[in-house]
């Protein structure tokens, strides 16, 4: 279609739309898509609310138990802060590319068009962009929707039982790998540790983003977990994972994207529950140790 409509996502219609993989999908045959930067910084500037009131209340868990015990905030809040920003931002990028309109330097400029919701982009003298408001996407794709949901509604669930055993064995691999013990009985060592748990938008990162981490990293037969799965500091090393494993999981991940592209979610999930194997919680250690009386 050589003559596409603009359609550019503003904060709330992100906000309403999450999963925006499947939005600019649904979109791109009719429409070229857009984001701004400012709606992107708006939502760093919310993860940013999110993860301080999270900080706030170790702070008041800190001051409610003083004298019981001790909370060790082991990433301070401007470290994870920047690791979550660079997350968000190379996200917007991978999805959006080049189609990220900027916005200008000047503050008065840029207030005027925040408190009158004139779109950046909007230069033009007659340009025919227009602001709707977020039921239009919807709207677009109404009269599909009725065949759609049918189609997914009858038809059958994939047949994923050996599949389904594949995830569990090749994402389990990831974790720690076999070895013997002193006296030569099977053990497992773990090849990492996670001090907070993941989800499935981190898992999504990490997935699209293998390929790229095991050619930057070909010629080594193991890589430090951090290097792989570590988006942020939450990722303490244990032994290497093995190459042939993650190679292994590039090439499942690869399979789903292929056969069954509708169930990457699905999997994004079950990876995380597999990893989220190694959480392990943070020790509370008390105050009052030194004066216990033995």
């Amino acid at each position: 279609m050589p003559n596409k409509k603009a359609f550019v996502f503003d904060t709330n219609f992100i906000i309403e739309n999450l999963n925006l993989k499947e939005v600019v999908a649904n979109l791109s045959e009719e429409f070229t898509v857009y984001v701004t930067q400012v709606s992107i910084d708006e939502r760093i500037s919310q993860k940013y609310l999110e993860l301080k009131n999270k900080y706030d209340k170790l702070l008041a868990l800190t001051d409610d138990y003083k004298g019981i015990a001790n909370i060790r905030i082991i990433a301070p809040l401007d470290k994870k802060f920047e690791a979550e920003k660079e997350i968000t931002q190379k996200g917007y990028i991978d999805l959006f590319g080049k189609n990220i309109i900027p916005f200008a330097s000047d503050k008065v400029t840029f207030s005027k068009r925040v408190y009158k919701k004139t779109p950046p982009f909007l230069s033009a003298d007659g340009a025919s962009i227009t602001i709707k408001d977020n039921s239009y996407y919807k709207s677009l794709f109404k009269a599909k929707e009725p065949e759609t949901v049918s189609l997914k509604k009858d038809a059958p669930l994939p047949d994923v039982n050996q599949l389904r055993e594949k995830v569990s064995n090749v994402i389990y691999s990831l974790c720690g790998v076999e070895s013997r013990d002193y006296w030569g009985n099977p053990d497992w060592d773990r090849t990492f540790t996670l001090s907070e748990k993941v989800d499935t938008s981190y898992m999504e990162y990490v997935f699209t983003h293998l390929k790229e981490d095991i050619r930057d990293n070909l010629f080594e037969s193991a890589i430090p977990a951090d290097k792989i799965l570590g988006l942020d500091d939450r990722i303490t090393n244990g032994v290497p994972i093995p190459m042939s494993s993650l190679e292994d999981a590039l090439s499942l991940y690869e399979e789903i994207r292929q056969k069954l592209p509708d169930y990457l979610p699905q999997f994004y999930s079950a990876a995380a529950t597999i990893i989220n194997g190694n959480y392990v919680e943070p020790q509370v250690i008390s105050s009052e140790e030194d004066d216990l009386p033995f």
